[in-house]
């Protein structure tokens, strides 16, 4: 009977799991759930946090997410007057969630279980990757497939970035631990292109394309991507797309294209309008902006929008400045570090996909933050690498 026992440490890699990947729009009380299992993971890192904090090679990544979490709540608890919802309690679910995650990844490491906490985390994306792909495939053959149709774990959107996250943790973990077949990721990209069809996101179409380029091209590309002046470049067009993109609608291509298509698109959908007020919106709330969770009440109040249509300024919407400069630096860190693995390109890969992405979308979170974490991580010391999988679960 001993054998069957759960885990403490599987309980709450699952519970942080949920809270930091997963949308349940079905579940009326879903935030209530959340703040009962950051309750619970609170609890459990609490018990260790003599021992984080003792870890001199945790301090830099513990200071910056502290900081940055002790910055957003405080800000946020003087902001309600503002918007309806309660910026302080919005800010204590995500913030809270951050520093949870960054605190129970530490903690495996520390147990000698962060393989196994890595393993874990595959496992639950790909039942979820099956559970959401299963409906969409279903119910588009049944005929009730429709473009804002809300899934099990949120809006399409959604669908189409599980897949991409199970893709890039996926070829992390194959690559960790020298198991990979290149031939799995194409099968697996391929599946995310089809599920991205029939949920009407083409963007997400676009990405499932350039994971099959990157897998393909990895040895060429691997260098570039893993580049810090690279990433500091692409963020910075990131952020200030909303400046620059008419030089880009008048482009050859993409007025070719526009041409080609038949449609007007220097308006982009909307985003042009967009682009223009969304500067002016964060002005009177440059530096706290206006509080976790309300870009939405915000936004649509003043434009009939629902979001900043950009990363970097939903950010600015959310958590101001001094949040977003906070968080672009947490994000950073892995790609100031000397000695980067072969295992964490794919992971490095999928912040490029993203920060490429919120020129258009607004993707930045805390499951981006996650990968990043992971990178990081895995890159800093030889003693978190085992020989084979076998060898970390043992050691427990």
């Amino acid at each position: 009977m001993s054998s069957m026992r759960i885990r403490v440490s599987t309980i709450v890699y699952f519970l942080i799991f949920v809270v930091t990947f997963l949308t349940l729009p079905y579940l009326e009380n879903y935030n209530t759930i959340k703040y009962v299992f950051l309750l619970l993971d609170g609890v459990y890192c609490i018990r260790y946090i003599k021992a984080i904090f003792s870890e001199k090679k945790f301090l830099i990544i513990n200071v910056l997410v502290t900081a940055t979490t002790i910055w957003v709540i405080g800000s946020a608890a003087f902001l309600n007057g503002n918007v309806e919802r309660n910026t302080f309690l919005a800010a204590i679910v995500y913030y809270g969630a951050l520093l949870e995650m960054v605190y129970i990844i530490e903690i495996s490491i520390i147990k000698d279980d962060f393989n196994r906490f890595l393993k874990i985390i595959l496992i639950l994306l790909g039942i979820a990757v099956a559970i959401v792909d299963t409906q969409v495939i279903v119910e588009s053959f049944l005929g009730m497939g429709h473009d804002f149709k809300t899934y099990i774990f949120g809006i399409k959107f959604n669908v189409g970035i599980l897949n991409v996250q199970y893709i890039i943790f996926y070829w992390m973990y194959m690559e960790r631990f020298k198991k990979l077949k290149r031939s799995r990721i194409i099968v697996l990209a391929l599946l995310e292109i089809i599920v991205s069809w029939l949920a009407y996101t083409s963007t997400l179409v676009i990405i499932g394309v350039i994971l099959l380029l990157g897998s393909i091209f990895e040895d060429k590309i691997k260098k570039v991507i893993t580049n810090p002046i690279f990433f500091a470049v692409i963020y910075i067009l990131s952020a200030t797309f909303i400046y620059w993109y008419p030089i880009l609608l008048k482009s050859g291509p993409i007025v070719e294209l526009s041409n080609y298509m038949g449609e007007n698109i220097s308006n982009m959908s909307g985003r042009a309008t967009v682009f223009k007020m969304i500067p002016i919106i964060c002005l009177s709330h440059l530096w706290t902006g206006y509080g976790y969770g309300t870009s939405y009440e915000v936004i649509w109040g003043r434009i009939r929008v629902a979001d900043a249509q950009n990363g970097f300024w939903e950010l600015m919407v959310n958590i101001g400045l001094i949040g977003a400069l906070l968080y672009t630096g947490i994000l950073a860190l892995p790609y100031f570090q000397t000695r980067k693995k072969r295992e964490t390109f794919p992971l490095y890969f999928y912040i490029t996909i993203i920060v490429l992405l919120a020129c258009v979308e607004v993707p930045y979170g805390n499951s981006l933050l996650f990968f990043a974490f992971i990178a990081m991580y895995i890159n800093q010391d030889k003693c978190y690498e085992l020989e084979t999988e076998k060898s970390g679960i043992m050691s427990q």
